[in-house]
């Protein structure tokens, strides 16, 4: 009895189930790889920006090759030392009076405590998350609710060396920009910037608790 021979269709069919099966397994292993580039590639991504923002920290906004003379940076600018939990206290002050939390090294009342730690002190996450709890139980004050002095009084030494500003002698207005008192004239008091405009205003020294963002609101000292 001859033997049998196998079916040539069956035979081809499951050959090319098999290449199916060898097909299918390379595009699985393909997308495997392919996403797991796609994790590398956004870890990489998120390394890359976390050391440029470090290194702008650490430059400050001149950067390495900027010409200017570092010492027209503003102190608020610069980067200051590195804070620890050990000697957070020396560097940031609260001022109960005024319900700010000011860094001395930058002479600023601060917003946002965990930016102003990355972005001018390099500290590292974990630093910041102790730090900013250790003055979470300080009662900080929306920048719009702080109260400055009532009348020129002694500079206050954590905002640092008193600037020289210009106080509107028509009403309260101060501010450290020529330009912004000429607006100020013309809008408020619609008064001429021609000529002598030095009875305009008064030459006064000034502080103001924070130095960005809009926020600077001027008061005089002595």
């Amino acid at each position: 009895m001859g033997s049998q021979v196998g079916d040539p269709l069956a035979s081809e069919d499951q050959q090319s189930w098999k290449r199916k099966r060898c097909e299918e397994g390379s595009i699985t292993a393909m997308q495997t790889k392919i996403d797991a580039l796609r994790k590398d590639l956004a870890k990489l991504t998120w390394e890359y920006k976390m050391q440029k923002i470090c290194e702008t920290a650490s430059q400050g906004p001149l950067g390495q090759n900027d010409s200017r003379d570092p010492s027209s940076i503003p102190p608020y600018r610069k980067r200051g030392s590195q804070v620890s939990l050990s000697n957070c206290a020396d560097i940031i002050c609260y001022m109960q009076a005024y319900g700010v939390l000011v860094c001395k090294q930058h002479h600023t009342a601060i917003v946002n405590l965990d930016k102003h730690l990355l972005r001018y002190h390099n500290v590292p996450a974990l630093a910041q998350r102790q730090i900013v709890d250790c003055f979470s139980r300080l009662k900080a004050l929306d920048p719009a609710e702080v109260k400055l002095p009532d009348k020129p009084a002694e500079a206050i030494e954590e905002l640092g060396k008193p600037l020289t500003g210009l106080q509107c002698t028509t009403c309260v207005y101060i501010t450290i920009s020529k330009e912004q008192m000429r607006m100020h004239c013309k809008k408020d008091h619609q008064q001429a910037w021609k000529g002598d405009t030095s009875q305009l205003y008064s030459i006064v020294k000034v502080q103001s608790f924070f130095s960005t963002g809009g926020l600077q609101k001027y008061f005089k000292v002595r």
